[in-house]
């Protein structure tokens, strides 16, 4: 599932995802899969006290709202995003 989604991500994005340690030489933007499985590590070891937090929080109460949530991570929870079509 993390492959699928994170390949989903870059393609959305236009950017390039290899298997290889280099780019493309045709292209502007992107990266490896090794160095994007590093940045998502090195990213979750430094949230993971907010992730302890959370669930936590989720094993005393069971269902936490977003505000709940974002209390117990230290932040606050965004207005939802609304089209303006």
């Amino acid at each position: 599932m993390r492959g699928e989604f994170t390949a989903a991500w870059f393609q959305n994005a236009s950017l390039v995802l290899t298997r290889a340690e280099d780019l493309p030489d045709d292209s502007t933007s992107g990266m490896s899969w090794t160095t994007a499985c590093r940045i998502a590590d090195l990213m979750l070891s430094m949230l993971w006290p907010q992730v302890e937090a959370v669930a936590a929080g989720i094993n005393a109460c069971g269902l936490l709202t977003g505000d709940q949530a974002a209390e117990l991570a230290g932040g606050t929870n965004p207005t939802p995003y609304r089209r303006l079509d």
